[in-house]
């Protein structure tokens, strides 16, 4: 009996100690964590981590002991090696400080040029983000804007944007780290490897592994470990997911359901890549395969991506991927990318191998970016080759999402017939008595425009690329938008044609009143009408202008947040506030006024400053719309 006492107290003892050690255990490790991490650049890999965890106590320890040597014999020798010492700690703490996810090494030239060319892009000052979400966002929009300059071969505004994005980087992959997550994700990637693959666990473990690295890439946005491979997953799901539904075709199993999964799909697979390449932006591979992703939804980002990603090839500071991978695990990555994309639709394919052909051609290159790739037809492509037309997704066959239904307008008040002159029937194209339609801005000055499009067999306008930019962009984008509304005359080669047109535009010249005009005459029995009377009746508001305004405003306050105050956000502080913003019709922000005040005049602050900046672009659909008042409601949350 005495002998199961003992041992059921000593079961009891080791299960308590067990628990306790485990416990101690762990803020052990995280605190061995917390001190590897310490003043470090980005986040860190555990190995080099824990080396600065040792680095760190070693040194204190050394040199603590060396101190208390030199002060109890009062030696001199003791305390210059405590100095020695603590200097060579101190230099291995500085070189293992830096994160291999953020510091690439900068070609010097190009570092030159940008700093003599762009003084004002080193003079902004860095964004603060509360969240992964709010910096992916804005790094979105970032890598969208740098694309499209590329495109427009704006080099200055390529080259300071890519050294923007990159301190964006070194400060945003902070954000949103939960290391202990990542690493059960991580134990859990390995554990799925020392299962035996079965013909029934083989579907299984796939799924676990996919779930494993989403989770890890949720967890801490680490490009190499997790980015890449959760990168690779998704684009082979959606190639084969797209095969499976060209497959089934238009039978009557293809339900709507299917459809909106393909979007879904997609779209998140767009939003991977450019929130990837937020924390990577000088990798060519992850360009790549945003332009392969994009090719279809937008030709003019395809080609930016394609020509950045040249560039970081050819770059002395990218002669190797941004990210520092093994060689041989970098080749595995560029091939398991190049399968993934010879997997997505032909017709996109086909696309994107015309583009590669002039991105090459753009950059003085033989050879497209990354070689001769056939088309459809099997021949290879040329840049002079007509863009073939974008498939939707939910057809299978191609990369273009869904259209979404636009609200209706009319055309603008202004007159652009007298402010273009385009000669469009010597391009081939119908004159039409308004062949662009400018942006609410209008033209602040003259200039012109040299437009490449695609015109198909059928007549139909496959692209729009501007090859000469106006140094406007939104003059760019107002050419784009209205040239695929041309309409190509008869006869057009089987193949299709590429056709240039020139557009210049005039600036209006402004009426100045002279001095000392005369008023004019007074006519006898007729009093003078006052100023007040001449003044016209405001013009009705459309109730489709003031609702497509609404979900234009209510989309900026999503895509810029209010910046939540570090006072108030220290207080917990919460609430909401209702902004009563005056909106005019070409999309600014004339005034913002606090309709409901949340109760801390902080938020009420901090969201009036935020809607000041807000800026939309309604297009013609908000053409009748002078001033219109709307309500916005913003929302505070401190959890």
């Amino acid at each position: 009996m005495k002998v199961a006492i003992g041992i059921f107290v000593a079961l009891l003892m080791l299960l308590l100690v067990t628990v306790f050690a485990g416990w101690v255990g762990v803020y052990i490790y995280g605190g061995v964590e917390w001190i590897g991490h310490l003043f470090a650049t980005g986040i860190l890999p555990d190995g080099r981590a824990a080396f600065r965890a040792g680095v760190l106590v070693g040194s204190l320890v050394s040199v603590g002991s060396l101190l208390r040597v030199a002060i109890k014999d009062k030696s001199h020798a003791y305390a210059g090696a405590a100095l020695i010492v603590g200097l060579g700690f101190a230099f291995m703490l500085f070189a293992t400080r830096l994160s291999p996810h953020v510091m690439v090494a900068e070609d010097a030239t190009q570092s030159v040029d940008v700093a003599t060319a762009s003084p004002a892009a080193r003079r902004s000052e860095m964004p603060e983000w509360y969240s992964r979400s709010s910096y992916e966002r804005d790094a979105a929009g970032k890598v969208h804007a740098l694309a499209r300059a590329a495109a427009r071969q704006d080099q200055l505004g390529v080259d300071a944007g890519l050294e923007e994005l990159q301190r964006w980087a070194r400060s945003g992959v902070r954000i949103g780290g939960d290391r202990e997550a990542f690493n059960a994700a991580r134990d859990r990637f390995n554990a799925t490897f020392d299962i035996p693959e079965g013909r029934e666990t083989k579907g299984k473990l796939s799924r676990e592994r996919h779930a494993a690295l989403r989770a890890m890439w949720q967890a801490v946005p680490e490009v190499d470990i997790a980015g890449r491979r959760v990168l690779v997953q998704e684009m082979t799901v959606l190639a084969f997911a797209l095969r499976l539904k060209a497959e089934r075709g238009t039978a009557q199993d293809a339900t709507a359901d299917d459809d909106g999964v393909l979007d879904e799909k997609l779209i998140e697979l767009i939003r991977l890549q450019e929130a990837i390449l937020g924390y990577a932006p000088r990798s060519a591979e992850f360009w790549s395969s945003y332009a392969a992703t994009i090719v279809d939804a937008d030709e003019e980002v395809a080609l930016g991506a394609l020509l950045i990603a040249d560039q970081l090839r050819r770059s002395a500071a990218s002669g190797r991927s941004a990210m520092r991978m093994s060689i041989s695990d970098e080749m595995l990555f560029q091939s398991d990318m190049r399968i993934g994309t010879s997997l997505l639709p032909r017709a996109s394919v086909a696309r994107l191998s015309v583009l590669e052909a002039r991105a090459a051609a753009i950059n003085g290159t033989t050879a497209p970016v990354d070689g001769d790739t056939p088309t459809e037809a099997g021949e290879t492509a040329s840049a002079e080759q007509a863009l073939p037309a974008p498939q939707f997704v939910h057809t299978g066959k191609g990369l273009l999402p869904s259209p979404r239904p636009t609200p209706p307008g009319g055309l603008p008040a202004h007159a652009t017939e007298a402010l273009v002159r385009v000669d469009l029937p010597s391009a081939g194209f119908e004159q039409q008595q308004r062949p662009v339609v400018l942006p609410p801005s209008g033209l602040s000055s003259g200039g012109s425009v040299l437009v490449a499009v695609d015109v198909l067999a059928d007549g139909s306008i496959s692209s729009v690329l501007i090859e000469r930019s106006s140094g406007d962009p939104a003059l760019d984008d107002a050419v784009r938008w209205s040239a695929r509304r041309w309409k190509a005359l008869t006869p057009i080669a089987a193949k299709g044609e590429r056709r240039r047109v020139q557009l210049r535009f005039e600036s209006p010249v402004p009426v100045e009143e002279i001095p000392g005009w005369p008023p004019p005459p007074m006519v006898p029995g007729r009093e003078p009408v006052a100023a007040a009377d001449t003044v016209p009746t405001p013009r009705p508001v459309s109730p489709f202008a003031v609702q497509h305004l609404q979900e234009l405003l209510a989309r900026q306050a999503r895509f810029n947040p209010a910046r939540y105050p570090a006072a108030a956000w220290k207080e917990k502080a919460g609430g909401r506030v209702v902004l009563a913003i005056r909106l005019a019709g070409s999309g600014e922000v004339r005034g913002v006024s606090i309709a409901q005040s949340s109760g801390n005049a902080l938020l009420d602050s901090a969201a009036r400053e935020a809607a000041l900046g807000w800026r939309v672009s309604p297009g013609e659909a908000a053409a009748d719309v002078d001033e219109v008042t709307l309500h916005l409601p913003v929302v505070f949350r401190a959890e």
